[in-house]
């Protein structure tokens, strides 16, 4: 099932199938999400939960129990049902089951909200532990913008900018897993250009940057896209790899992938939230596009 919402500036369009956006569209025809017939990768823009990254040896430790976990979550793969809808907003509801249950022992509720005000796309989350037992997971998103946004342009006319120096610690990542951080990889940059070839070592997952605002801006055209992190502490910023750049995809998370060298314990790894029984974590994060024709 495919649900659209509008507002003056934006129409967007998202997949009931892991409540994926896949469409992002604004009201001077500019695709703001990289479209299917120009994207370098098979999705749009996944939901991640209930972890985030790759996960070691294919599997987690939850009580003792060993469960088949995968690379960023079985939500992504699974039917939402639609609960709430009208022109400007859309929410879709997952709740566990018994399918759910064999991949992860947690009685949840997730909650994604879909808004669309003006020029802006906000997407709120509430995760619900209906169960007797502290919950631990991670959440994130994985959308993947146009870049460029128009046609005629080159991925290297554009650059990132933060409203400000950024400063913010680098992930390692070595076969996609954790294996250290290099402090200050960042260091008050104020723009960083995209350049064909700078996602080939990899994403670039940041931990904590000090500034919450990324935006990605054409410099011959000042076509953006942007997004703040909001609630998440960490930004991921990742394209294929050895591919042209045709969409970068600009990612909060709350969560890492495992570590290479950790125990594979949920509640060991760090940026896991934790919930009590009955308790519900809410978060959001924004993106805002020009219209600058």
């Amino acid at each position: 099932m495919t649900v659209n919402i509008r507002s003056s500036a934006l129409t967007a369009q998202i997949s009931s199938h892991g409540a994926e956006l896949t469409a992002l569209r604004g009201a001077d025809g500019t695709e703001y999400l990289c479209p299917p017939e120009r994207r370098n990768w098979d999705r749009s823009a996944p939901v991640l939960f209930p972890n985030t990254g790759a996960v070691k040896n294919g599997c987690t430790l939850i009580g003792g129990e060993r469960y088949p976990y995968i690379q960023h979550g079985f939500a992504k793969d699974a039917e939402f049902s639609v609960s709430d809808q009208d022109e400007g907003s859309v929410s879709f509801l997952l709740r566990y089951s018994d399918d759910t249950l064999r991949l992860c022992p947690y009685r949840f509720e997730l909650r994604i909200s879909y808004t669309l005000t003006g020029s802006t796309l906000t997407v709120s989350s509430g995760v619900t532990n209906e169960g007797p037992e502290p919950m631990f997971f991670s959440l994130g998103f994985h959308p993947g913008f146009a870049c460029p946004l128009r046609p005629g342009e080159r991925a290297e006319d554009y650059f990132f900018s933060f409203g400000g120096p950024i400063n913010a610690d680098r992930v390692i990542l070595e076969d996609a897993l954790v294996s250290g951080t290099v402090p200050g990889f960042w260091s008050g940059e104020t723009r960083i250009p995209v350049r064909e070839g700078m996602f080939d070592g990899g994403s670039f997952t940041m931990v904590k940057p000090s500034r919450k605002t990324i935006r990605m801006e054409s410099a011959r055209t000042g076509k953006f896209v942007e997004l703040c992190l909001g609630d998440y502490p960490n930004l991921v910023l990742w394209a294929p790899k050895n591919k042209p750049i045709t969409n970068i995809c600009i990612e909060p998370w709350y969560g890492l992938p495992d570590s290479l060298h950790g125990d594979s314990r949920q509640e060991t790894k760090p940026y896991v939230i934790r919930l009590a029984a009955q308790e519900t974590a809410k978060l959001s994060f924004t993106v805002t596009v020009s219209q600058t024709k």
